[in-house]
């Protein structure tokens, strides 16, 4: 029998716990020796963070070190996580990274985290709510600033019209040619909003293959 079956399951626990900080800890330090990131890296961060079923995938993770390196304006997160450290971390001392957040708790998780690993970014306690035929976060649009990256990961795939309220509500607040990385763009909820907003708002989308699939999009 291995050693490790000998202990209680809540040492075990435990155990885990306090190996995946020190793994996540480890890779945001590497993270900001090389904000492009690697492989490696990567898959330390989703392991250290601790919810695989949920967390930013490594390949989107990587789209999104490359979206934050080549812009130097405000940053807009739909949705908050482990890619929230990534671009607190990455955009260190650069422009800011304001996050929306529909779950109280889960939007204390993230400040926490950031907290822990001396990180900085704006995270916004946003609730959904309906915007005639659809819903997305009650946000005050004139509140945010004008982004040049969104990293759009919210709000859930079960709300109303998926996450398709960004450009009608907030899409004043995004700068000409603003970049928006759209993530589980495999999925047909999302591949039918960004139907409507090519056809709606002239975007440009360009969809890359993985196990979750994401899209970047061009206004």
């Amino acid at each position: 029998m291995h050693i490790r079956q000998l202990l209680p399951r809540s040492l075990r626990s435990y155990a885990r716990r306090k190996h995946r900080r020190i793994v996540l800890r480890l890779a945001l330090r590497a993270l900001r020796r090389n904000p492009r990131g690697s492989g490696k890296i990567w898959h330390d961060l989703v392991y250290g963070w601790g919810n695989p079923q949920w967390s930013a995938l490594p390949e989107y993770l990587d789209a999104i070190a490359v979206a934050a390196l080549a812009t130097s304006g405000p940053v807009l997160e739909c949705g908050s996580g482990l890619s929230t450290l990534v671009l607190a971390t990455i955009r260190a001392g650069g422009g800011p990274v304001c996050a929306l957040e529909e779950d109280a708790e889960w939007a204390a998780r993230v400040e926490s985290a950031l907290a822990r690993h001396g990180l900085a970014a704006d995270v916004q306690y946003s609730p959904v709510r309906p915007y005639g035929h659809f819903d997305w976060y009650s946000v005050d649009p004139l509140a945010l600033p004008v982004v040049s990256l969104v990293v759009c990961d919210g709000p859930r795939g079960s709300t109303r019209g998926g996450r398709y309220g960004l450009l009608p509500v907030a899409g004043a607040r995004l700068a000409p040619g603003c970049r928006i990385l759209l993530d589980d763009a495999a999925r047909h909820e999302e591949r039918h909003f960004l139907d409507r907003w090519a056809a709606e708002y002239h975007a440009r989308i360009e969809l890359f293959e993985g196990d979750e699939g994401y899209a970047e999009v061009l206004l």
